[in-house]
């Protein structure tokens, strides 16, 4: 009876799987979870998120479908050269994986491979350029596009001809530059902003139009009272006192003159700036969709 029992306990525990067997079946359901929340991101377009996911899918199963995600995914993000070397591990990898047969997709994948190589040779052939003294929230244009500017110090990468570069920024005059430029060439350049003249201010302008207004009133109440004057005999009492007020109205008159021409000067200089502020340099540069399943 125990040789029985012995013998069914060995018949059960030879039919149990390997413990590394457990490990593969359990590395494999997680590279699968993995692989559908890469899904979900890359049908939302968030490639950078679905290659993270990918990749972690990879590193536990092996599959030329994950192999082959992970290359779309540097397509789309305009990385010819990773795109090119995953599409080419793609085919590799069925071959290995599926020996004798050719992938569905192959003639899509040569496809892609011959596009990312043109592009590839295309970005490599491209000029940098790099704009220093570019002040915060500035805006740049190049032929009349907004180019996205990167760190500082980061070149901007343009093709070769010619391009007009432009940068903006609120408060200052733009700055425009023509350039011609060839394959593979390094171009520094200092963006100097001259300010914009700052807005006069109308406190100043009132104030000289309301005192000249009123200096025209005191003038006219100065010829009323000199008329009146003329009118008086001069040893009379009347004629003293218009002629005094008259006076008196003159003076007025002339000093609202006087406060009128300061009122004007100072609103033509309350706008005028008389020199260019130039920005100066920050970094020392010189002047001059398609996926597979899992």
């Amino acid at each position: 009876m125990r040789a029985a029992w012995v013998f069914v306990l060995v018949l059960f525990l030879s039919a149990l799987p390997a413990p590394d067997s457990y490990a593969r079946t359990g590395h494999v359901a997680r590279a699968r979870r993995l692989f559908k929340k890469g899904q979900v991101e890359y049908r939302l377009g968030h490639f950078e998120k679905a290659l993270d996911f990918y990749k972690a899918s990879l590193k536990l199963a092996n599959r030329p479908s994950i192999i082959f995600n992970i290359a779309q995914c540097h397509r789309f993000m305009e990385q010819p050269k990773k795109a090119i070397f995953f599409y080419k591990l793609y085919l590799s990898e069925w071959e290995r994986a599926k020996p004798g047969t050719r992938p569905p997709n192959e003639k899509e994948v040569r496809e892609f491979i011959s596009l990312m190589e043109r592009k590839r040779d295309a970005q490599e052939a491209k000029a940098s350029l790099l704009l220093s003294g570019v002040p915060d929230r500035a805006e740049v244009f190049i032929d009349g596009e907004r180019v996205a500017v990167g760190p500082p110090g980061a070149p901007l990468m343009v093709s070769p001809g010619d391009h007009l570069v432009k940068v903006a920024a609120a408060g200052f005059r733009p700055w425009s530059r023509a350039l011609q430029v060839e394959a593979r060439q390094q171009i520094e350049h200092v963006v100097r902003l001259a300010p914009l003249p700052a807005g006069r201010s109308t406190f100043w302008l009132v104030s000289g139009i309301s005192a000249a207004v009123l200096a025209l009133g005191a003038e006219g109440a100065a010829v009323a009272f000199t008329i009146k004057t003329n009118r008086e005999y001069v040893t009379t009492d009347p004629y003293y006192r218009f002629r005094n007020a008259a006076i008196a109205s003159h003076a007025v008159a002339g000093a609202l003159a006087i406060a009128a021409g300061v009122s004007f000067y100072l609103y033509w200089r309350s706008g005028r700036k008389t020199e260019d502020v130039a920005l100066l340099p920050r970094f020392g540069a010189r002047e001059w969709s398609v996926c597979l399943r899992f």
